[in-house]
């Protein structure tokens, strides 16, 4: 069992960094496609959109694998995720796997489906958020999950080393270059 310092750590870094990524990664869903280069970028937002919804499917039904948080260490019910599950079925086979099972286009996962998904987070989310504990609520800043809220183009404070994937976004920046 994780600690209590570990859950708000995790509230605070984790869920905040996954909902934001959601959000962005939706918002992308809704640019036109146009270009060759317009489809590749919306396909990279679906592969990330996917990702996310699923992280966050799995931590709010309480469905997350082994050694992973989900809503009960926060003393939090299971969001009722069974009006998505033939969606989300449909998204894993689609985007995690390669092989013989992957999804023909009636089956395909598009703007729309990914919608009700996004959709079905935020409600969710917001439950979760509403319902948790004096213990947990101050470690959630919902603007830090807000992709308007950030500017998207600050620089980056490096955390570690020179590794962008070490690095993460910093909404106020003072003379770090």
């Amino acid at each position: 069992m994780s600690s209590i310092q570990e859950r708000c750590d995790w509230l605070r870094e984790h869920l905040t960094y996954e909902v934001l990524m959601v959000r962005y990664a939706h918002e992308q869903l809704k640019a036109p496609i146009d270009t060759v280069g317009g489809q590749m970028r919306w396909n990279a937002s679906f592969g990330a959109f996917a990702l996310y919804a699923r992280n966050l499917y799995d931590f709010l039904t309480n469905k997350a694998e082994s050694g992973n948080f989900e809503a009960a260490d926060y003393d939090r019910p299971a969001a009722n995720g069974k009006g998505l599950e033939g969606i989300m079925y449909n998204l894993n086979q689609q985007v995690f796997h390669t092989g013989q099972q992957r999804k023909r286009v009636e089956g395909k996962v598009g703007r729309e489906k990914a919608t009700k998904v996004h959709d079905w987070i935020e409600v969710n989310l917001a439950k979760f958020i509403e319902g948790l504990n004096d213990t947990y609520k101050p470690h959630w800043d919902p603007d830090a999950a807000d992709p308007s809220k950030l500017d998207l183009e600050a620089h980056y404070e490096i955390v570690k080393d020179d590794d962008p994937a070490t690095s993460r976004p910093v909404t106020t920046v003072k003379n770090i270059f």
